[in-house]
């Protein structure tokens, strides 16, 4: 018989929400769209991965498959595209993103850390309370 984790879920804050964005930190807009069409192949050669050689079926991965829904839906760009972005993601109730940059990508992470971050430190639980809708619990 199935577990029921109804209780474990209401018994947790639910909205304490996260999300995972691929990020990079850019210093032009040729860097910007290099790395967004990069990202897109990957996306495209990682899907046509997931399906069975001799199939017709679609890839099981799910991603709009254009160059502009890559580009919107990862953190790449300047400082200032990048923390505009996670701006909109603070409005709607994220409170926790999870980055991931390319391979070897500490000084891309120490840059992120040292140019966006100081804008979004200390201010979420206390912003997201004040919008924080009343949730009836069973």
């Amino acid at each position: 018989r199935p577990r029921d984790w109804s209780s474990d879920v209401c018994s947790s804050d639910l909205m304490d929400v996260g999300v995972s964005r691929a990020f990079l930190v850019t210093q032009s807009a040729e860097e910007k769209a290099t790395a967004v069409k990069t990202r897109f192949e990957h996306q495209r050669r990682l899907a046509a991965l997931s399906i069975a050689p001799g199939s017709t079926a679609k890839p099981s991965l799910s991603f709009a498959d254009t160059l502009e829904a890559s580009e919107e839906s990862a953190m790449f760009g300047t400082p200032d595209e990048i923390a505009a972005k996670l701006e909109v993601l603070r409005k709607g109730g994220i409170e926790y993103v999870l980055l991931n940059g390319p391979a070897g990508s500490r000084d891309n992470l120490r840059g992120f850390a040292r140019e966006i971050m100081p804008a979004f430190t200390g201010t979420s639980k206390a912003r997201v309370e004040s919008r924080r809708p009343a949730l009836a619990h069973p």
